[in-house]
């Protein structure tokens, strides 16, 4: 496969990433909109550690630190997702 092909591939890959992105911080959101009505603090360290846990072991051996990297860094980014959309609510009530 030539290069132009593999990135093509590259390409297709990531509009689906950002489709699959798009669709889990709109369930960020409502899980935000949750935890404001209730109370609930963003960060569920239990929670996210049962995620490291589960995905490190689905992507196996050669790809565990990679996949446990970019879950991390997906969920600070749904935690300031949260963060962000609750300080809005709070600031509106005032």
């Amino acid at each position: 496969m030539d290069l132009q092909t593999l990135r093509g591939e590259i390409d297709h890959i990531d509009s689906q990433l950002i489709t699959l992105l798009a669709r889990r911080m709109e369930i960020v959101e409502q899980i935000a909109e949750y935890k404001y009505e209730r109370g609930l603090p963003v960060l569920n360290r239990d929670r996210e550690a049962v995620v490291i846990a589960q995905v490190r072991e689905r992507a196996g051996t050669d790809l565990a630190d990679d996949t446990q990297a970019f879950f991390e860094h997906l969920m600070r980014l749904s935690r300031e997702r949260q963060e962000a959309l609750i300080l809005r609510k709070r600031k509106q009530a005032i």
